[in-house]
């Protein structure tokens, strides 16, 4: 039975707009590998480059950091967007990577552009 209220949603569409809503951002912060040695582009896209990588370890606030002093870090991730995401067609949707850090400069290279 509807209710009087014009933003009656059933109990079925709540329950898929919460789901949908938890699912709406994913935590890939664990998932960085990095180097320390300054490498040429090129050998990050190399399969065989994987000598230089270990996995980035993150501080007690979730956070990947590194020396001060112009360091240079390399971070890199393999992000693979599937064709649906727990049944929902990802067809059309906008993908959106959120990037923060506190450094002089930054480069941020996706499929090696």
């Amino acid at each position: 039975m509807a209710s009087k209220n014009p933003v009656y949603l059933s109990e079925t569409l709540r329950n898929t707009l919460t789901r949908l809503r938890q699912l709406n951002t994913q935590d890939i912060q664990s998932q960085w590998n990095q180097t320390l040695t300054d490498i040429e582009l090129s050998s990050i896209f190399n399969p065989s480059a994987d000598k230089h990588w270990s996995t980035a370890l993150l501080n007690e606030r979730h956070h990947i950091a590194w020396e001060r002093g112009l360091k240079v870090l390399w971070l890199y991730q393999k992000v693979t967007v599937p064709t649906d995401f727990y049944g929902y067609p990802l067809a059309g949707l906008t993908l959106r990577l959120a990037l923060t850090w506190w450094a002089e400069d930054a480069q941020i290279y996706v499929d090696g552009v």
